[in-house]
C-alpha cells in the first residue's frame, strides 16, 4: 500500500511563544528534521500547513480545508488532496523524540495485518498506546477514515483521541512492549523549557 507521510506544522505554538516548526536543533529546523525522518519510511511526504513560512523546496504543502480545526482536519485535507494514497502517517512537528524505527514498526504491524481474514485485525487506524494513553499522531490511518473525519468535523467533534476510544475500527498497540528503552519518544515540545531539554539529547536517526 502506498503510504504518505504528513508533517503537521500548522499549530499555533502559543505556549512555545514562537513557531515550533522553525526552531533549530543541530543546524536543522524541526520541520526539516521531521520531513527527513518521515521520508525514510514513506513513499512520499507532504507538509500540512496553511502558513507559507512552512514551505520547503520540492515538498508539497497541503492547506487545511477546515481552518482552526486541528490535526483531524489536516489529515482529512491531505486525504482529499492525495486520492492515490491509501495510508497516511501524520506526525506533529513537535514530536521531535520520534525516530524512523518507531514509525516503521507501527507501519509494519499495520501492513502485516492488512491481509488477514480476521476482521478486527484490519483496523482503519492504528496507533501506539503510551502509558495507557493513545497517541493519535505518529499513527497510521487508512483513507477509509475520511468519511468519519468529515462527519466528526461537521459535528464539531475534533478529538482524534476520543475517536480512537469510541470507534471499533480504530486500534492501538502497546508502545512500551515494543520500545521499553525509549520511554520519552512521544513527549511533545510545548514550552521553551521542553526545547532546551530536548536540545541536550542527541538525535536518534535510526
Amino acid at each position: 500500500m502506498k503510504i504518505t507521510g504528513l508533517v503537521l506544522a500548522g499549530g499555533k505554538s502559543s505556549r512555545m511563544g514562537r513557531d515550533k516548526a522553525l526552531l533549530v536543533k543541530e543546524g536543522k529546523t524541526l520541520l526539516l528534521a521531521a520531513l527527513e525522518m518521515v521520508s525514510k519510511i514513506c513513499d512520499n511526504t507532504v507538509i500540512g500547513s496553511s502558513d507559507p513560512h512552512h514551505s520547503m523546496p520540492g515538498v508539497r504543502r497541503v492547506m487545511d480545508r477546515w481552518p482552526e480545526c486541528g490535526p483531524m482536519a489536516s489529515i482529512a485535507s491531505a486525504m482529499e488532496a492525495l486520492p492515490a494514497s491509501e495510508l497516511f502517517l501524520p506526525v506533529g512537528v513537535d514530536q521531535a523524540g520520534l525516530f524512523p524505527g518507531i514509525l516503521s514498526h507501527l507501519v509494519n504491524v499495520y501492513q502485516s495485518h492488512a491481509g488477514s481474514p480476521v476482521a478486527w485485525s484490519r483496523p482503519d487506524a492504528l496507533a501506539f498506546q503510551v502509558r495507557e494513553r493513545i497517541q493519535p499522531l505518529g499513527a497510521v490511518y487508512h483513507r477509509r477514515t475520511l468519511p468519519v473525519f468529515r462527519r466528526s468535523i461537521q459535528q464539531g467533534n475534533l478529538s482524534l483521541y476520543r475517536l480512537f476510544r469510541s470507534s471499533p475500527t480504530f486500534a492501538s498497540i502497546s508502545y512500551e512492549e515494543a520500545f521499553p528503552q525509549f520511554p520519552d519518544a512521544f513527549c511533545n515540545l510545548n514550552s521553551p523549557q521542553d526545547f532546551i531539554r530536548f536540545s541536550q539529547i542527541p538525535q536518534n536517526n535510526d
